[in-house]
C-alpha cells in the first residue's frame, strides 16, 4: 500500500512537471514571437451584426449565449487577445477587469470583447471564470471564422485592438510594427473619454 501511494504521487510529480514545462514553453513562444506588421483596417459591416449569435458570457460560473442585440450601441469596443497559458496575459487580465469596471458604467458605448487564444474550450472557460471576466466572448467554437478580426492583433499577446462599430481600428498594442503592449490601448481610450483624444483617434 505505501509504495502504491508513493508511486501515485511519483506520477502526481510527474504530470505536474510536465504541465509546468509546457506552460514555460508557451510563455516562451509568446514572448519571443515577432510583431505582424498592422495591416489595413478590416471591413466588416457593423461589428454588432458580424458577431451577432456568436457571443458568450460567464454566468453563475458557467458559458451562456448574449442577446444578440448586446453590441447594438457600441460605439468603442476592445477586442482582447490573450490566453490561459500566457504569463503575461494572466498579470494583465486583472487590471483590464479593473479598468473595465471602473469605465463601462460611466461609458455605455464601451465594450470589450474576448477573443481566446487559448487551446481549447475548457481553458478560455476555465480562465473567464478564474479572472471573473465582465466582457462577452466570441464563442470558441466560432473563432475561426472570425479570423477577419485578428488581422490587427499582431502575434504578440496581451493585446488589445480598438475599433468603432463599423470595425475601423482606432488603436492597437502596436506602434507600426513594434508591439508595445495594451497599455498604449488603455490610454488612448482615458484620452477618449476624457475628450482629449486627437483628431484621427477621436474620429467616428
Amino acid at each position: 500500500q505505501i509504495a502504491a501511494e508513493e508511486q501515485r504521487r511519483a506520477e502526481q510529480s510527474e504530470a505536474s512537471r510536465k504541465s509546468e514545462a509546457a506552460y514555460q514553453a508557451g510563455v516562451v513562444r509568446e514572448r519571443s514571437a515577432k510583431p505582424a506588421p498592422i495591416g489595413p483596417d478590416v471591413n466588416l459591416g457593423t461589428i454588432s451584426e458580424f458577431l451577432k449569435g456568436d457571443l458568450v458570457q460567464m454566468h453563475n460560473g458557467a458559458l451562456s449565449h448574449v442577446d444578440d442585440g448586446a453590441l447594438a450601441n457600441k460605439k468603442l469596443l476592445a477586442f482582447y487577445f490573450s490566453a490561459q497559458w500566457c504569463g503575461p496575459c494572466r498579470k494583465f487580465t486583472p487590471q483590464l477587469v479593473d479598468y473595465y469596471k471602473r469605465a463601462a458604467p460611466e461609458h455605455p458605448e464601451f465594450e470589450i470583447v474576448f477573443y481566446s487564444r487559448d487551446r481549447s474550450l475548457f481553458t478560455m472557460e476555465k480562465y473567464m471564470r478564474e479572472e471573473n471576466m465582465p466582457w462577452p466572448a466570441i464563442d470558441f467554437s466560432k473563432l475561426k471564422e472570425k479570423e477577419v478580426l485578428a488581422k490587427n492583433a499582431g502575434s504578440g499577446i496581451p493585446s488589445l485592438v480598438l475599433v468603432d462599430s463599423t470595425g475601423k481600428v482606432i488603436s492597437s498594442s502596436y506602434a507600426g510594427s513594434q508591439y508595445v503592449g495594451p497599455e498604449k490601448v488603455l490610454a488612448d481610450l482615458d484620452a477618449i473619454f476624457a475628450g482629449k483624444a486627437s483628431a484621427r483617434l477621436a474620429a467616428q
